[in-house]
């Protein structure tokens, strides 16, 4: 038993090592393309990019920011970005418009989780 727990700073430390290299890996701000969205045209693609606590979403050099919980923050965000990405402007009612506007949504909520995981490393 006494030999076994002399290995345990060392294999401690192993641990310690490990979980702060992988830590050195991950960034403050996770982002991606977003997907190309089939009603709409656009010649390029968007970039969806997340914090802790802020996203924002970049489109030919001009970027939409929001604050997580800031729900009309995000719906201009998101409509701004259909409006200038898409031509397609948002009257509330157009299927279209929601379909965009939720997918946009579920991109941004899985971009906070994984930006708020890479936190726990800092």
């Amino acid at each position: 038993m006494k030999n076994k727990l002399s290995y345990l700073p060392f294999f401690l430390l192993i641990v310690f090592g490990l979980v702060h290299y992988g830590c050195e890996e991950e960034s403050d701000e996770i982002c991606e393309l977003i997907p190309k969205i089939e009603y709409c045209q656009a010649p390029d693609l968007a970039t969806a990019c997340c914090t802790e606590n802020e996203c924002y979403y970049e489109y030919e050099g001009k970027t939409y920011r929001f604050k997580d919980g800031d729900k009309e923050g995000e719906d201009k965000a998101m409509a701004d970005l259909i409006a200038d990405m898409c031509g397609i402007e948002d009257d509330g009612n157009q299927s279209v418009v929601l379909e965009m506007k939720t997918r946009l949504k579920a991109q941004t909520d899985r971009l906070l989780i994984e930006a708020r995981a890479s936190v726990i490393c800092n």
